[in-house]
């Protein structure tokens, strides 16, 4: 979610052939979705908790953040696609242009919306140099809810040289998806689904099986790396028609599993359960490669909209460090899911003035030169 496109592209020598076009083009798409779907995860996610898992409104918040679940780990496979296909990158620009912009942006934007949520700026402000400081300032540190994100993608631009270690060999590289996928993603899951809807002298031996598992310490393969990786293999791999049409059943199987389960789930437990939400779930990884592969291979004509939409991604990185801000000052304002329209509207529509009010102030802030550099 940085300018990772931007980069690469002034890094390219020579003219753009045209499937190096076709490849940018499909990222800046890919790019300006996955930031809407961003902001429709919020948006929905905003109430999701406090309302009754029995009613209609919260299986409408439950179908919306179960479509777009794939937002965060394809903004991690387009970040893995272009910088591990870079053979200019050096480790002292590793950390000089893209973790420092990393480090402080999450600073920055940390500082904002401590100041900016709850009590009054200067409330704030007098909090960090009186009594309790220390518990303001790890409240700080500690940033808001969906900037988790930027010390996560921080961290695997750390490992970019040892990740383009691995995708140099396609077998290697295939390999570690492979062991990736079983262990971080399948085998949680089919223990997790074993504990929640089997039971019984089933769900003891496979819990057995997967505490012997757990102490094979493969942390290594178990992270955000596998999309990394995985977002590099995929947009260098051409699939055959066949192919992806098996992608496609598979994402719309991890989109109706993710609907339906978390509903049983929480309609069991009678509360709200979002564990197969997660992103290294299997459902989730079915939902993104599809979601990747469908835009990798649509055609994009029109350089009118193409050229918008690049502006558009440019600006999406702003945007997204922005639009929980506005998502929460709008339900301030009483322009929430619960009390606008009925709920299947309100959330395309508080998405919607979102989108454009964070891009807009993304496009500013993109003006400044100092700025721009650094927190968009």
């Amino acid at each position: 979610m940085d300018k990772d496109v931007l980069d690469v592209k002034k890094t390219v020598s020579g003219t753009a052939n045209s499937s190096y076009v076709n490849r940018i083009v499909y990222f800046d798409y890919l790019r300006v979705a996955a930031t809407i779907a961003v902001m429709v995860l919020h948006t929905a996610a905003i109430n999701w908790y406090g309302a009754d898992v029995n009613g209609g409104t919260w299986k409408v918040f439950n179908f919306y953040d179960s479509i777009v679940q794939w937002s965060v780990p394809v903004f991690v496979m387009i970040s893995g696609a272009l910088f591990l296909g870079r053979n200019d990158i050096q480790i002292k620009d590793i950390y000089k242009k893209y973790v420092l912009r990393m480090v402080v942006g999450y600073c920055v934007w940390s500082f904002v919306y401590y100041l900016l949520s709850g009590k009054s700026i200067e409330a704030k402000l007098i909090g960090l140099v009186s009594y309790g400081k220390l518990e303001n300032w790890v409240s700080l540190s500690d940033g808001y809810y969906h900037l988790w994100f930027v010390p996560m993608i921080a961290g695997l631009y750390m490992c970019i040289p040892i990740l383009k270690q691995i995708v140099k060999d396609e077998r290697v590289s295939r390999y570690f998806l492979l062991i990736s996928f079983l262990f971080w993603s399948l085998i949680p899951e089919l223990v997790r689904l074993a504990n929640d809807f089997v039971g019984g002298s089933f769900a003891v031996l496979v819990n057995a099986v997967n505490d012997a598992l757990s102490k094979t310490d493969l942390k290594l393969v178990m992270s955000f790396a596998f999309y990394f990786v995985l977002g590099y293999v995929v947009s260098n791999k051409n699939f055959s028609k066949k192919q992806r049409g098996m992608i496609y059943t598979l994402g719309i199987a991890g989109f109706l599993f993710t609907i339906f389960v978390s509903m049983a789930i929480s309609l069991k437990m009678q509360k709200p359960v979002g564990y197969y939400y997660g992103y290294p779930n299997a459902n989730v990884v079915f939902e993104s490669l599809a979601v990747f592969v469908f835009f990798k291979n649509a055609s994009f004509k029109k350089e009118n909209l193409n050229s918008f939409c690049r502006k558009l991604s440019k600006w999406s990185f702003g945007a997204y460090f922005v639009h929980a801000l506005i998502i929460q000052k709008l339900a301030d304002y009483g322009i929430s899911t619960i009390n606008i329209l009925n709920p299947i509207l309100a959330v395309p529509v508080i998405v919607l003035i979102s989108f454009v009010i964070s891009i807009c102030i993304s496009a500013i802030i993109n003006k400044i030169p100092v700025l721009k550099k650094y927190i968009v």
